[in-house]
């Protein structure tokens, strides 16, 4: 069953990142109480498979993901290459749509220069909120169609 193993949000109060036990997601705004909250629709919600995350590669201390990027949901046991734009994932309450399939690398990432990427070109997702709700670490979270 795939499940959220992991939320984490950047506060609007303070900057800083932190995990919680809940998020809530609203249409036009993304996570409420973001940083980010009602900036770019297209990247509301930050998706990354756990299984990737396990690997190790994708957060080595010289590359730039492990600073620059950081996952709202980390997902275990759903393969995110799988997904295209427009895909639907249902999870607690909401309803989030794909937006951008996987994660451009930095050019300048110095594991981009010695090996190509370190993964999140296919193991990583945004997406946006287009049911609101509230989603719990722990949920289930799934493919639907539409």
């Amino acid at each position: 069953m795939s499940q959220i193993e992991k939320c984490s949000i950047k506060s609007a109060k303070d900057g800083k990142r932190q995990e919680v036990d809940q998020l809530e997601l609203q249409v036009d705004k993304g996570i409420v109480g973001s940083a980010f909250e009602g900036q770019e629709e297209n990247l509301q919600v930050t998706l990354m498979e756990q299984e990737a995350q396990d690997r190790g590669k994708i957060h080595q201390a010289k590359g730039f993901c492990i600073t620059r990027f950081k996952e709202n949901l980390l997902i275990s046991h759903l393969d995110l290459t799988r997904l295209q734009v427009g895909d639907r994932l249902k999870t607690g309450d909401c309803i989030l749509v794909i937006t951008v399939a996987g994660k451009k690398c930095y050019d300048n990432c110095p594991v981009f220069i010695k090996e190509g990427n370190c993964g999140l070109d296919k193991h990583a997702a945004f997406a946006k909120v287009v049911e609101s709700g509230i989603v719990h670490k722990g949920d289930a979270i799934k493919k639907i169609e539409d």
